[in-house]
Order: C-alpha cells, then sequence, then structure tokens
C-alpha cells in the first residue's frame, strides 16, 4: 500500500491541492516506483554492459593479407588481384587467360568479369595492363571498333576494300575507290528500288554474267573482261594498253625485235632495291608502279609502324595510290601487319568523323547526338 502525501499548510499549493513537480519526486510514493523499476531493469542493464566491454576487449580488426581466387582455386597476396570494376577477385594469370580465349574466339560480350552470373565488361586498360606485348590488346580494340561498326546503323565497310564509310540517304559512297553501294545488301546502291527486288534483279542478270565469264579472259594488266572474235593469240587492251599473250596471259613488250617477233618479259625491275624478279613475283596498289614482295612489305610495315596512314600507299614517285587490303593481307601471313593497318584505319577514321569518339573513360566508342555523348558502360 502506497503512503499517503498529507499537504501541509505551508506547502505551496498550485490551486488544485496537489505539490509542484519538483516536491512531488521528492515524495515517497514516487521514490518507490524509481526504486523498484531500478531493480527489475537492473539485469539487463548490466547484461549490456558486460557485452559491450566484452566486444570491445576481445574483438580487433582483422587485416586481410590474401585473397581467393575462384578460378584456379589458390591465394595469392593482396596486391597482385585484378578485378572489372566489381566485387569479384582473380588472379592475373585467371584473368589473362580468360581475357585471351574470348578475344582469340572473337565474343566481346565474353570479354568480361569471370564471375557467377557477372556481366562487367572489361575496361581497356585491363586489358592493356595485362597484355605487355599489347598482341591481346590491340586485338580486343580491333574486335571492339568491328563490332561496333557492324552494329552502327549508318556506318559499315566497303565491299571492295575495306574501307570505313558512312552511309547517308540510303546510299554509300567509298572515298577510296569511289564505289556507290547500299549499306543494308552491301551490293552496288540500287536507287530507290528495294533490296529484294534488286536482288531478282540480279538473279535475272546471272545468266548474262556467266556468259561473259564463260566467253572472256581477264585482262592481266587492269583485270578487264577480254573477248577474243577472231585473228592471233597477239591481244592489245584498249583500257590499259597492254599487250599480252591470249593462251597463257602473259604481258609482252611493246617494242618488237629486229626480226619482228614480240618479246616475252619474263622478268621486272623493282625500282626500290633495284633488282629483277620474275613477272609472277610483282605487286602494286592498282597503279603502274610494281615492285618486289619484300620491299612493298618493308615499306607498308613501317608506315603502319608509325602510324602513318596516309604513308600506307604506293611507294612510287609522286604516287599517293593508297594500298589496298587485300594487298596488306596477302603481304601478311601471321596478320600482324593486317590488325595494325586495320586498326590504325578505324582510329583515324573515328578521329575525323564529326560525331564519334572514344569514352574519357573506359575507351569505349560512342557516337554523339545533339552535341552531347553518353557511354553505354558506365552511363556518363
Amino acid at each position: 500500500m502506497e503512503p499517503t502525501v498529507r499537504e501541509s499548510p505551508n506547502m505551496p499549493n498550485n490551486g488544485v491541492g496537489k505539490p509542484k513537480s519538483t516536491d512531488r519526486w521528492l515524495s515517497v510514493g514516487y521514490a518507490q516506483k524509481l526504486i523498484y523499476f531500478f531493480i527489475q531493469h537492473f539485469n539487463v542493464y548490466v547484461s549490456t554492459l558486460q557485452s559491450i566491454a566484452h566486444r570491445t576487449r576481445d574483438k580487433r580488426i582483422q587485416v586481410i593479407k590474401e585473397f581467393y581466387c575462384s578460378i584456379c582455386t589458390d591465394t595469392y597476396p593482396i596486391d597482385r588481384w585484378v578485378s572489372c570494376g566489381c566485387d569479384h577477385r582473380f588472379c592475373a594469370d585467371c584473368m589473362t587467360g580468360h581475357l585471351t580465349i574470348k578475344i582469340n574466339e572473337s565474343q566481346l560480350e565474353g570479354v568480361a568479369c569471370p564471375g557467377y552470373r557477372c556481366s562487367r565488361p572489361a575496361p581497356h586498360h585491363l586489358v592493356k595492363k595485362l597484355d605487355p606485348d599489347t598482341t591481346m590488346y590491340e586485338r580486343y580494340v580491333t574486335l571492339s571498333l568491328k563490332t561496333w561498326i557492324r552494329d552502327a546503323p549508318d556506318v559499315d565497310y566497303c565491299p571492295k576494300c575495306d574501307q570505313i564509310v558512312q552511309g547517308v540517304d540510303g546510299s554509300a559512297t567509298c572515298n577510296t575507290c569511289m564505289l556507290t553501294f547500299c549499306p543494308k545488301c552491301k551490293r552496288s546502291y540500287h536507287g530507290s528500288v528495294d533490296c529484294e527486288q534488286a536482288e531478282r534483279d540480279r538473279d535475272e542478270n546471272v545468266l548474262s554474267e556467266n556468259t561473259i565469264k564463260r566467253t572472256t579472259k581477264p585482262c592481266p594488266g587492269c583485270k578487264a573482261p577480254v573477248e577474243k572474235i577472231s585473228g592471233c593469240d597477239h591481244m592489245i587492251c584498249h583500257k590499259c594498253k597492254n599487250q599480252y599473250c591470249w593462251l597463257c596471259l602473259v604481258i609482252m613488250e611493246k617494242n618488237r625485235t629486229r626480226d619482228n617477233r614480240i618479246q616475252v618479259i619474263k622478268e621486272f625491275y623493282c625500282s626500290i632495291c633495284t633488282d629483277t624478279y620474275p613477272i609472277d613475283r610483282w605487286v602494286s596498289c592498282g597503279c603502274d608502279h610494281r615492285f618486289c614482295a619484300d620491299c612493298m612489305t618493308g615499306h607498308l610495315t613501317t608506315k603502319i609502324n608509325e602510324s602513318q596512314l596516309e604513308g600506307v600507299a604506293c611507294p612510287g614517285y609522286r604516287c599517293s595510290r593508297p594500298a589496298p587490303h587485300h594487298l596488306v593481307k596477302k603481304l601478311d601471313p601471321d596478320n600482324t601487319m593486317y590488325e595494325g593497318y586495320v586498326t590504325l584505319s578505324l582510329k583515324t577514321w573515328i578521329r575525323d568523323a564529326p560525331d564519334v569518339d572514344y569514352c574519357p573513360r573506359c575507351d569505349q566508342i560512342v557516337q554523339g547526338v545533339v552535341g552531347r555523348a553518353t557511354c553505354n558502360t558506365f552511363e556518363q
């Protein structure tokens, strides 16, 4: 039973017959309630303080010095891990092997984090860091550029010389070979006719094309089809004015000998190394200059390594005929020089394009729209 507090005649009154708040806390009834409440929750307070003291005394921060690679299932020092910018970490050897396989298989979507259900793309600086000789990195850049050009709606390769061409109003004109073609079907430009109708029209002309192939032979100089109607086997091409034999298709010398016989040219002169070679060993950029394969390969390799795209052309005097892609590929069996040439061509084209550039953060190709460019990798 709680004690009754009687009001003293000298105690100040608030007008309702109760003591003030300061005097109420000093009353016996409120003091008993406070003591009862403290005793009831004393065990909770003690256990809480003990747990805090125990955790502060025993729990210390553990410094991680190693990490676990989930591919090779080994542990390595913490300073040897690599990542694509996500939470997955792998050793450098496993990441290099994974990226090399995907790049060699031309799987651009697979050049990403090998973590489970993670598709974070590998940034360019990571591929370059893991490739000291830059072979894998150059293939990765070439693959990225080719994939971007393949998916771009108005950019494609020229079907004749493999140069990059940007289409305008349903047609594209190559500045190198001056070929005008349709960007959709990669065939000759067919005007307002759709691609399916143009394909049917081409099928109707197959018979005449087969007839031309059956009755003509290509000129050994300019490869133009020539038909022999009558006369001897001494042929003169009206396009390049070369004289050749109809039977063996060997170019003849224009000047006749004293006994009025045509002398067959079996050798040619290379103006770079000043040597003579068999006639079947000459190479050309499509102009009148002819060189040996070794000199042409050395010339093109030097210009490509120096990143001089304008110099990847005929080395003839005052001749700037660009070297076609099939010639560079023919002179490069292991495709090292050819891939460098393709990469240089693509980078030069992107550099000169008004609305295409590289992302300054991840080196991905970005196409700008109305003065603004957004990278799809980082959404910058």
